[in-house]
């Protein structure tokens, strides 16, 4: 039979919540409702209470007696405070400014600007502009105040009026039992008739069973306008608010209540308030049929023959639901105890082909007996059963795999561990075109190569059970018990894991799509996307074994009989994914917004919700942080913490309550503040700052370039100079020598006169600085001499080396050395005692000059420099020397250049 039991579903979040007087459901498909302990909110997960009584979401009223929406807010009715409108978006209240003694305002709605309501026995208007409030009717008993998209009408004792020009006009004279408003009819019943009515005129009338509750229908087709009614019986109907036509419905009857309410809303789900409490009711795609066997255990298999239902009972054979020409009951006479333990069926020819605890037999449709087939130790529990109509498939508890071939009858072929398989407990076979065989067993998957007659392992092990397997757009998809179902390709590669913590059962393939019998519903997927949905009303069933498949329809046998599901139309609702409220660092905010944080130590949770009110035992939430990958969420909080200072922008997906993946996508962005010093205006002025200093830096070196560059020029100069002078007394001396030996006498005294006179001008201010072709022994003796007269300085010298050899250019560069160095500490310091060494060591020649002072030290410096580092550096540069200053251990300074010697003098050294 056909089961009657309700399916209504008490919602947890709402088990508090007292006489629930109406309901309203917003744009953001948030449920609203108006209660005695205030106006609540509903997010399918959570509750809001707003209230005076409400110490963390106050709000100036307690008891709401009904809402009614108007633009971005909620015109509210309070019991003794009057009328306010609460804006949806900043959760806060507006009361309107009603005369003092209208205290109890009822049944208000707002429309063009204006909005109708009761007060005691008295009709009033409410102009929303003008804050004035005007009097329609007197001591006028009303029910309700209606509107459609062009009227309003009034509900009362004796009939029903439309509001004309703050006047009355008659739309049906007596008092009726139910009424509701869609799109721009009303529609109200009185005893068996249901009417329908368009701006004044009754346009439809039909007869129907007295209905008690109407509400409007939200989740049918775009522009039609539909009504959902209920009889006192709990019988619900659906019809064209137009025509009053019957639309077809799924609901269960209901059962009888006392109702104070229902409404519908956009998931399809039907609330009901009633001295019950606030139950919801959905629609299911299914019928269930109970069905129990006398047996102890009614998990029962079934496969489908002739379009009927035949079922493998779990302990009582083989059995039909009602009589079959094509089976005899009396077939299961012949089987032993055991083998009427039923494991798995299937279809060969004429003939069905059951395994069982006692090994797999064969009937023929029609026949008195049934026959064990016929092969060696056909005795084994069977596990599984597959059958491609050249070989028989046997997945048995402890022997691994048979391969029976129906033209030979025999087994041809066994998978055991000398093939390498690695758990002979084999729970599900898939059979490949090319030959190969999937195989699932207690704790992994694993593939038979027809090529190599060897068991190739996918390396995934599970301590769930691997339980069932199919092909599905060129992949094998391996359900567990627990651990998820996996993809693969046809190569044994794992491609993706997803629907986890599911304790599958066995499976059919319908078309490209899975059905997968689960202890927590059955359950379809879709292979083109992977993903799982829930089919509707079979979470309350345990089911295991293997769905069976008509051309419409699929049956799923639990516990209690078996379901029947029409699963060529899925139902599919698009549920709005919300971010309802933020927690930071223990302070609420309501609905999404964007968020600022101070620090970076701060936490932000985010609480998500599928606006889909059928049930929450499916749903499933991911994000992502700038588009980066997509993470699963636990439960329906997203937790924030350690974000660094910067901006983020938040994605979040959810499912609706079958597990399908909703199109929408909730966003939101964190900013999380830099620290005082690092904000991004502090950042402009650092990066102004160094741009500054960057400036000035290369000015500065720009304009010391340019004075060393002078300073160069100057030596360079000064050193032409004082090489012409020496080039010119030379080439002097050397034609006269030429002149005296032809004769010309009076000629060569002239250029000799010439070259004393040069050599009395130069000397008379100049200085000692430049060797002029003299021997390096015999100038270091002058300029110590030169030094100890003329500034009272001693300079001692220790010359390990006949230096005299030395090329001319480099005794002159040594001289040139010794003499700025020293003339420079003179000059610029303290010193009265110097030392100079020269001697060859390791293939160079060195000179050491120490001072009494620490002036050498800053020689090798690159940043302090002054002429005479410059003018040793550049002489250095020209023979490759190094050059190195130091301070030593008694506060003096040491300069030293090694000279690499060159190949025509090394052996002098």
């Amino acid at each position: 039979m056909i089961s009657s039991f309700s399916h209504a579903t008490n919602v947890a979040a709402l088990k508090g919540l007292s006489l629930v007087i109406d309901i309203h459901q917003d744009d953001d498909n948030y449920l609203w409702l108006a209660t005695q302990q205030g106006l609540t909110r509903f997010d399918s997960e959570d509750t809001i209470h707003f209230s005076s009584f409400s110490s963390q979401w106050r709000a100036p009223f307690a008891w709401v007696k009904n809402i009614e929406p108007h633009n971005d807010s909620l015109l509210l009715t309070s019991e003794v405070n009057g009328l306010f409108l609460f804006d949806l978006k900043a959760a806060t209240s507006t009361k309107l400014e009603l005369p003092k003694e209208m205290i109890n305002p009822q049944h208000a709605i707002a429309f063009k600007g204006q909005v109708y309501f009761k007060d005691r026995n008295n009709l009033y208007r409410y102009d929303l502009q003008l804050k004035s409030t005007h009097l329609i009717k007197e001591s006028f008993n009303v029910f309700s105040i209606k509107r459609t998209d062009n009227a309003v009408y009034v509900v009362t004792e004796s009939g029903i009026y439309q509001i004309k020009s703050n006047t009355l006009a008659i739309t049906y004279p007596h008092e009726v039992d139910a009424y509701t408003t869609s799109g721009s009819y009303l529609i109200f019943s009185k005893g068996n008739e249901l009417f329908s009515v368009d701006d004044k005129n009754v346009i439809a009338k039909r007869a129907s069973s007295p209905i008690s509750a109407l509400t409007p229908a939200r989740n049918g087709p775009a522009n039609a306008n539909e009504i959902i009614g209920v009889t006192p019986s709990g019988e619900v109907s659906r019809f064209n608010a137009k025509d009053l036509s019957v639309v077809s419905n799924a609901y269960e009857n209901i059962g009888k209540h006392s109702i104070n309410l229902i409404f519908h809303d956009n998931s399809g789900v039907l609330w009901v308030s009633s001295n019950l409490g606030i139950n919801r009711y959905y629609e299911k795609p299914l019928e269930n049929h109970r069905y129990i066997f006398d047996i102890e255990n009614n998990d029962n298999e079934l496969l489908m023959v002739n379009n009927e239902l035949l079922v493998g009972s779990f302990g009582n054979g083989l059995r039909t639901l009602k009589a079959q020409p094509w089976f005899n009951p009396s077939m299961n006479a012949s089987l032993t105890p055991r083998a009427k333990y039923t494991m798995k069926m299937v279809r060969h020819k004429d003939s069905i082909i059951f395994g069982t605890l006692d090994g797999v037999w064969q009937y023929k449709l029609g026949a008195k007996k049934a026959y064990r087939m016929p092969f060696a130790r056909n005795n084994n529990i069977v596990l599984s059963l597959k059958n491609d109509g050249t070989h028989l498939y046997i997945g048995t508890n402890y022997k691994g795999v048979k391969i029976y071939n129906w033209q030979q009858h025999k087994l041809v072929q066994t998978i055991n561990k000398q093939h390498g398989l690695q758990n002979l407990e084999v729970l599900d076979i898939l059979p490949q075109a090319n030959g190969d065989t999937w195989l699932t067993t207690a704790n992994s998957v694993e593939v038979f190569r027809n090529e190599t007659k060897q068991v190739q392992q996918t390396g995934i092990t599970s301590n769930k059970k691997f339980i069932a397997l199919a092909n599905a757009n060129n992949k094998v998809y391996a359900f567990s018990k627990g651990s998820g179902i996996h993809v693969f390709n046809v190569q044994g590669e794992l491609l993706s894991v997803f629907g986890k913590n599911i304790d599958f059962g066995y499976i059919t393939k319908v078309d490209d799509e899975i059905w997968a019998s689960s202890k927590s519903g059955l359950y379809r997927v879709n292979t083109s996307k992977n993903e799982l949905s829930l089919v509707l009303g079979s979470e309350g069933f345990k089911f295991n074994s293997a769905p069976a498949v008509t051309k419409n329809a699929i049956y799923a046998w639990h516990a209690m009989g078996y379901v029947k599901v029409n699963y060529r139309n899925p139902p599919y609702y698009n549920a709005k994914i919300k971010i309802t409220r933020t927690n930071i660092s223990g302070n609420e905010q309501l609905n999404n917004r964007v968020i600022s944080l101070n620090s970076t130590k701060d936490v932000v949770s985010l609480y998500l919700a599928s606006l889909d009110f059928r049930s929450n035992a499916n749903k499933h939430f991911k994000y992502r942080i700038n588009d980066n990958v997509w993470v699963d969420v636990t439960g329906n909080q997203l937790t924030l913490a350690g974000l660094s200072s910067g901006n983020y922008t938040i994605e979040v997906m959810g499912t609706n309550s079958l597990g399908q993946w909703s199109n929408y996508i909730e966003y939101t962005n964190i900013k999380v503040a830099f620290p005082w010093y690092w904000t991004p205006q502090i950042r402009v002025i650092y990066l102004v700052l160094v741009i500054c200093f960057v400036s000035l830096s290369l000015w500065l070196i720009y304009l010391r370039t340019k004075s060393i560059s002078s300073v160069y020029k100057v030596l360079d100069q000064d050193l032409k100079t004082r090489g012409l002078l020496a080039n010119n007394i030379e080439r002097n001396i050397n034609v006269s020598l030429r002149l005296l030996k032809e004769g010309e006498h009076d000629k060569a005294v002239k250029l000799l006169s010439e070259s004393a006179s040069l050599i009395a001008t130069n000397q008379m201010n100049a200085e000692p600085s430049t060797l002029h072709n003299q021997a390096l022994s015999g100038g270091i003796d002058y300029l110590i001499d030169y030094w100890l007269e003329h500034y009272n300085v001693r300079v001692t010298t220790k010359i390990d080396h006949d230096v005299d050899q030395l090329p001319q250019k480099l005794q002159q560069s040594i001289y040139r050395i010794i003499y700025t160095a020293i003339d420079s500490a003179i000059s610029h310091s303290r010193s009265v005692s110097f030392s100079v060494s020269i001697k060859p060591f390791n293939q160079k020649l060195w000179l050491t000059i120490k001072d009494s002072n620490d002036y050498f030290t800053d020689f090798d410096s690159k940043v302090n420099f002054n002429i005479a580092i410059y003018t040793i550096r550049k002489v250095a540069l020209q023979h490759n020397a190094t050059i190195n200053a130091y301070k030593t251990q008694s506060d003096k300074s040491q300069l030293t250049l090694s000279f690499n010697i060159d190949e025509h003098f090394e052996n002098n050294i």
